[in-house]
């Protein structure tokens, strides 16, 4: 006995100009993806913060992001211009403002990243974090900061020009599990 089949004729060529090249959908990329990289505005990082106290304190210095993902990984990279004098030290760490608790990846709750030198100078200061906040909410990430006792400046000018960064970078990325 014979079995026929037949299916109805299409037009190959029709059915890929009908697939979308420009976007693929979040939900179809691979863990490891790069969902969306924000970078922040010259209003969130451009203000000066100035100190000499050994109290932890919010620079005025931050980011947003709000993950597509509930189990995303949220990368926020970025430098900062730290000065110091003395001998001191610039003393740096990233908060999650929306959950209230502080970035690490060590699983330490001290880790603080700083820039320091034998003399009064100013630092380019890099710092990397990354978090896993388990939530699509938006993310508020604060820079926060301390000085050893002596005078210490986080954003290079008390009043810098309209627009501009003050030496400040900062980006975020959303990394797909």
């Amino acid at each position: 006995m014979t079995v026929r089949i037949s299916k109805p004729a299409f037009n190959l060529r029709d059915k890929l100009t009908q697939l979308d090249y420009d976007q693929v959908p979040y939900e179809k990329m691979p863990p490891g993806s790069i969902i969306q990289h924000v970078l922040a505005p010259a209003s969130q990082i451009s203000a000066r913060y100035t100190t000499s106290s050994s109290t932890p304190a919010n620079t005025g210095i931050y980011i947003e992001i709000a993950p597509k993902f509930v189990n995303s990984h949220i990368y926020i990279e970025g430098v900062l211009a730290n000065y110091h004098n003395n001998n001191g030290y610039c003393y740096n760490r990233l908060k999650n403002a929306t959950s209230g608790q502080w970035v690490t990846d060590n699983g330490t709750d001290n880790t603080w990243v700083y820039a320091s030198g034998n003399n009064t100078g100013w630092y380019a200061n890099p710092i990397q974090f990354r978090d896993a906040p388990g939530s699509i909410e938006k993310q508020t990430y604060q820079i926060w900061g301390y000085t050893g006792g002596s005078l210490a400046y986080w954003g290079w000018s008390q009043s810098p020009a309209s627009g501009t960064r003050n030496f400040n970078n900062l980006c975020a990325f959303e990394v797909k599990q």
